[in-house]
């Protein structure tokens, strides 16, 4: 027995043939449909000499167009975000926080002072350092909801 979830291409692709996108639709709406099963099913519809313009345009519809940047912008200079802290098994609590707006590059090694507060923060930095201002809150997700 197959090891997957959901739909094969195959599964996709027949579904398309026999009751056209509606199907295919249903398909989505019950599971997950990757872009990379849909993209096989695309192709073995094209080999099939099937009309596909509907079918190429609901990948689109469904997971945007290829090569197109996904996920958040990252953060500019004066920008506030909000990070969860994160914990991995028994680790320390950490904040997976990105540095490009520091100027940073792959590789580069950072210097990183911590403070607990204001009072902490040491009087040798320069104005003309980059740095990042954590500001921490002791609100939960319980709390927020």
């Amino acid at each position: 027995m197959a090891n997957r979830k959901g739909p094969s291409y195959k599964d996709v692709a027949f579904a398309h043939v026999t009751s056209g996108m509606d199907a295919v639709r249903k398909m989505t709406d019950d599971n997950t449909l990757s872009r990379s099963v849909l993209e096989n099913a695309l192709a073995n519809l094209v080999d099939a000499k099937q009309d596909v313009a509907e079918f190429a345009a609901f990948i689109v519809e469904t997971h945007g167009a290829k090569g197109e940047k996904r996920g958040v912008t990252p953060p500019q200079n004066g920008d506030s975000r909000q990070y969860k802290a994160q914990q991995v098994k028994d680790g320390a609590v950490h904040a997976r926080i990105p540095l490009n707006t520091l100027g940073l590059e792959k590789g580069e090694l950072v210097d990183a002072t911590f403070c607990a507060g204001v009072g902490d923060i040491p009087a040798d930095i320069q104005p003309d350092e980059s740095f990042i201002l954590l500001r921490v809150s002791f609100e939960t997700e319980e709390e927020e909801g």
